[in-house]
Protein backbone atom coordinates (compact mmCIF):
# COMPACT_ATOMS: atom_id res chain seq x y z
CA UNK A 1 0.00 0.00 0.00
CA UNK A 2 2.84 2.42 0.83
CA UNK A 3 4.37 1.70 -2.59
CA UNK A 4 1.05 2.54 -4.30
CA UNK A 5 0.83 5.82 -2.37
CA UNK A 6 4.46 6.64 -3.26
CA UNK A 7 3.82 5.98 -6.97
CA UNK A 8 0.63 8.05 -6.89
CA UNK A 9 2.48 10.92 -5.13
CA UNK A 10 5.40 10.76 -7.59
CA UNK A 11 2.93 10.85 -10.50
CA UNK A 12 1.12 13.84 -9.00
CA UNK A 13 4.39 15.71 -8.44
CA UNK A 14 5.59 15.01 -11.97
CA UNK A 15 2.28 16.19 -13.44
CA UNK A 16 2.48 19.42 -11.47
CA UNK A 17 5.81 20.39 -13.02
CA UNK A 18 5.75 22.86 -15.96
CA UNK A 19 7.48 20.42 -18.30
CA UNK A 20 4.84 17.75 -17.60
CA UNK A 21 2.10 20.27 -18.25
CA UNK A 22 3.62 21.05 -21.62
CA UNK A 23 3.91 17.36 -22.45
CA UNK A 24 0.25 16.71 -21.62
CA UNK A 25 -1.07 19.79 -23.48
CA UNK A 26 -2.55 18.77 -26.82
CA UNK A 27 -1.08 20.85 -29.60
CA UNK A 28 -2.81 20.88 -32.96
CA UNK A 29 -0.83 19.00 -35.57
CA UNK A 30 -1.34 18.27 -39.25
CA UNK A 31 -3.26 15.07 -38.52
CA UNK A 32 -6.01 17.17 -36.87
CA UNK A 33 -6.78 18.55 -40.32
CA UNK A 34 -7.95 15.06 -41.36
CA UNK A 35 -10.72 14.82 -38.76
CA UNK A 36 -13.99 14.36 -40.62
CA UNK A 37 -12.28 13.43 -43.89
CA UNK A 38 -13.67 9.88 -44.13
CA UNK A 39 -15.08 9.28 -47.60
CA UNK A 40 -12.95 11.94 -49.30
CA UNK A 41 -10.73 10.95 -52.23
CA UNK A 42 -7.28 12.29 -53.06
CA UNK A 43 -7.66 13.81 -56.53
CA UNK A 44 -4.19 15.32 -56.89
CA UNK A 45 -0.88 15.78 -55.10
CA UNK A 46 0.79 18.93 -56.36
CA UNK A 47 2.27 22.29 -55.30
CA UNK A 48 0.99 25.85 -55.27
CA UNK A 49 2.26 27.65 -58.36
CA UNK A 50 4.26 30.50 -56.82
CA UNK A 51 4.02 32.05 -53.36
CA UNK A 52 1.19 31.24 -50.98
CA UNK A 53 -0.06 34.02 -48.72
CA UNK A 54 -3.10 32.30 -47.23
CA UNK A 55 -6.60 31.78 -48.52
CA UNK A 56 -8.90 34.79 -48.90
CA UNK A 57 -12.55 34.46 -49.98
CA UNK A 58 -12.94 34.00 -53.74
CA UNK A 59 -9.17 34.15 -54.31
CA UNK A 60 -7.91 31.89 -57.10
CA UNK A 61 -5.03 29.56 -56.20
CA UNK A 62 -3.12 28.03 -59.13
CA UNK A 63 -1.33 24.70 -58.77
CA UNK A 64 1.64 23.38 -60.72
CA UNK A 65 -0.48 20.60 -62.27
CA UNK A 66 -2.65 23.23 -64.03
CA UNK A 67 -5.59 23.05 -61.62
CA UNK A 68 -7.01 26.34 -60.34
CA UNK A 69 -9.28 26.48 -57.29
CA UNK A 70 -10.97 29.35 -55.46
CA UNK A 71 -11.10 29.76 -51.70
CA UNK A 72 -14.58 29.40 -50.20
CA UNK A 73 -13.75 31.27 -47.02
CA UNK A 74 -10.98 33.51 -45.85
CA UNK A 75 -8.41 32.23 -43.40
CA UNK A 76 -4.88 33.49 -43.30
CA UNK A 77 -4.15 32.16 -39.81
CA UNK A 78 -1.92 29.11 -39.45
CA UNK A 79 -0.78 29.28 -43.05
CA UNK A 80 2.68 29.22 -44.50
CA UNK A 81 2.66 32.93 -45.27
CA UNK A 82 4.89 33.72 -48.20
CA UNK A 83 6.20 30.20 -48.67
CA UNK A 84 7.12 29.55 -52.28
CA UNK A 85 5.44 26.56 -53.91
CA UNK A 86 4.19 24.73 -50.79
CA UNK A 87 2.93 21.18 -51.26
CA UNK A 88 -0.80 20.63 -51.69
CA UNK A 89 -3.15 17.66 -51.62
CA UNK A 90 -6.50 18.14 -53.37
CA UNK A 91 -9.48 16.14 -52.04
CA UNK A 92 -12.91 15.65 -53.60
CA UNK A 93 -16.14 14.15 -52.33
CA UNK A 94 -19.42 13.67 -54.16
CA UNK A 95 -22.74 14.40 -52.47
CA UNK A 96 -26.37 14.55 -53.55
CA UNK A 97 -28.14 17.91 -53.47
CA UNK A 98 -31.72 18.21 -54.71
CA UNK A 99 -31.28 14.99 -56.70
CA UNK A 100 -28.09 16.13 -58.42
CA UNK A 101 -24.52 15.02 -57.82
CA UNK A 102 -22.34 17.85 -56.54
CA UNK A 103 -18.66 17.74 -55.74
CA UNK A 104 -17.05 19.27 -52.70
CA UNK A 105 -13.37 20.20 -52.86
CA UNK A 106 -10.78 20.72 -50.14
CA UNK A 107 -7.08 21.52 -50.42
CA UNK A 108 -4.47 20.72 -47.80
CA UNK A 109 -1.84 23.38 -48.41
CA UNK A 110 1.17 23.02 -46.18
CA UNK A 111 -0.42 22.06 -42.85
CA UNK A 112 -3.83 23.74 -43.24
CA UNK A 113 -7.06 22.46 -44.84
CA UNK A 114 -9.11 24.87 -46.96
CA UNK A 115 -12.62 24.58 -48.42
CA UNK A 116 -12.37 25.30 -52.13
CA UNK A 117 -14.39 25.28 -55.34
CA UNK A 118 -13.26 25.01 -58.97
CA UNK A 119 -12.53 28.16 -60.93
CA UNK A 120 -14.56 28.15 -64.13
CA UNK A 121 -13.79 29.93 -67.41
CA UNK A 122 -11.83 33.15 -67.52
CA UNK A 123 -13.26 34.60 -64.29
CA UNK A 124 -10.60 36.15 -62.04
Amino acid sequence: MNRAISVAFATLVSLSSPSAAIATFHEKDASDEFLGMEGWTIAAVTHVNGSFHGCKFDQAIAFTNGLVLKCVSGDVFGTLIGETSPSAVIFVKSDKHEGKTVYRVKALIGNKMYDMFPKFGDSP
